[in-house]
């Protein structure tokens, strides 16, 4: 998929994937010729949602925010550029600077260079193979270091955590590689549930994205018991070809087992997501309609003739008629999960819940040039939800702002208005919905300067464009440090009240 989007971004004119000017000097790439461990989608969700998280607990971010911007998007560069290994220690160290006010200690250096994960990340008690904690290194700090990584499986239930010590070596040039066998005894006994791995240095603790399930049974006999269940639903009146899709999906994705490079099923604890599927599929013989008025995060899939894309939806609890709509468009590189789970660490949740609107945000690339698959969004959106018309809202991050732009000018009449951030220069046309662009000041990705003219020609021809440029800021923090101003923005407008 990274391959794919980098594709899309350089064949919509945005810059090639090079260390942008206007950015430090990386440092030296992470040395080849070593065997250090392959960075994953979770690995990146991860790292970018830490960073995010400490940055915005500081309490002079504002002061801090040119210096949090430029190690980003230093790390942006880098994975545009194919290096992820070189992306997830900017992310690392970047995030270790900022709480640290400075450089991190040789331990904390060496602790954030490390994966902590359980395997197998399913553990049914009948399996015969113990699970155990396996530590893999993504890049060597400088200097030979030790560490004592404080180890805990946090559950998300109300059960007993299980926490041990593991001491931890590096030697430059030899990647750390280690299998710790989980002493578990009798916890694994009673404690079935979903664990989060968290892992620490003194007082400090890093919960990553990959959860360890703990089942009375095999996955397999809760899934084979729920296939042809599935099998013999059809499509109707109360169950979509779009909510049968997601329940198939659905299905294939617990199937799959845990895939680190699919946040669709990293994302939610399989004990968890088979107990929702079956109380789904339960729904959908009963003729109900398996998520109407479901208020929460949920994964979906489109089935638009046959093509499915996938979208995150979250609906605040306890809101009662029309809401408002908010489709927000990834950049290159996220998914469906990026505006809902990492951008601000999840403030796009957050502005819903406290704004009362449903935010969606599907895999972007498809609607690029699509307008009639946004038309189909919006349509399996009002099945299960009462939307309010006049306040359907756009935006988009970088790539996604592309999107974002092109269909405020293909359906000005069904959007109130749009947000592009970091992005959005291909505005044409009078017949566009009212669009804000802003731009970071610092961007060294899409420079402020060629969106300002972009929005100046588009003002020009009498399009409804407004341009901003945030101070201080870079080209990925942007977004969870002006989405309220945006929302803001985009509160003031409404389809029926334009002149």
């Amino acid at each position: 998929m990274w391959i794919a989007t980098l594709s899309l971004l350089i064949a919509l004119g945005q810059p090639e994937p090079t260390t942008p000017p206007g950015l430090p000097p990386p440092p030296a790439p992470v040395a080849a010729e070593v065997e250090w461990a392959v960075v994953t989608r979770a690995d990146l969700v991860a790292a970018s949602t830490r960073f995010e998280r400490i940055y915005r607990a500081l309490t002079d971010r504002q002061a801090r925010a040119r210096e949090a911007n430029r190690a980003f998007d230093v790390a942006t560069a880098s994975f545009l550029g194919g290096r992820m290994n070189d992306a997830i220690r900017a992310l690392r160290t970047g995030a270790d600077a900022l709480a640290a006010e400075g450089e991190a200690s040789p331990a904390q250096a060496l602790a954030s260079s490390l994966r902590v994960t359980v395997e197998p990340a399913v553990y049914g008690r009948a399996m015969s193979r113990a699970p155990r904690l396996a530590i893999e290194q993504w890049y060597g700090p400088e200097s030979p270091a030790r560490v004592t990584l404080g180890v805990s499986l946090l559950p998300i239930d109300a059960l007993e955590p299980l926490t041990l010590a593991v001491d931890v070596a590096y030697t430059p040039g030899t990647p750390v590689s280690m299998s710790v066998p989980l002493d578990a005894g009798a916890w694994l006994g009673k404690a079935s549930g979903a664990y989060l791995v968290s892992v620490g240095v003194g007082e400090q603790s890093d919960p990553g994205p990959l959860f360890f399930c703990v089942l009375s049974e095999p996955a397999g006999q809760t899934l084979h018991a729920l296939k042809p269940r599935i099998d013999a639903l059809n499509a109707g009146a109360a169950l979509s070809p779009s909510a049968l899709a997601t329940l198939r999906g659905t299905w294939s994705l617990l199937g799959g087992g845990v895939n680190p490079q699919e946040s669709a099923s990293f994302m939610t604890p399989m004990s968890t997501r088979a107990d929702t599927l079956a109380a789904e599929v339960t729904l959908a013989e009963g003729k109900v309609s398996p998520f109407a008025g479901r208020a929460g995060m949920t994964w979906r899939l489109l089935d638009s003739g046959g093509r499915l894309v996938p979208y995150v939806t979250h609906v605040p609890v306890g809101r009662t008629g029309a809401m408002p709509v908010v489709v927000a468009f990834h950049g290159t590189g996220g998914d469906e999960y990026s505006f809902q789970v990492v951008h601000g660490d999840g403030e796009l949740r957050r502005q819903a819940d406290a704004r009362g609107f449903i935010a969606v945000s599907p895999r972007a690339e498809a609607f690029i040039g699509n307008p009639d698959l946004f038309d189909a969004l919006l349509r399996e959106v009002a099945r299960d939800y009462a939307i309010d018309r006049a306040r359907v809202y756009v935006l988009g991050h970088s790539t996604g702002a592309a999107a974002a732009s092109a269909l405020a000018a293909a359906r000005p009449d069904s959007l109130a208005a749009a947000v592009c951030l970091a992005g959005g220069d291909s505005l044409r046309g009078e017949r566009v919905a009212p669009t804000l662009v802003i731009a970071g000041q610092f961007d060294p990705i899409i420079p402020p300067a060629r969106l300002k003219v972009a929005a100046e020609q588009a003002r020009a021809a009498g399009a409804p464009v407004e341009y901003r440029e945030a101070p201080g800021q870079g080209h990925a923090l942007i977004v969870g440090d002006l989405l309220g101003e945006a929302l803001d923005w985009l509160w003031g407008r409404r389809l029926n009240a334009r002149p």
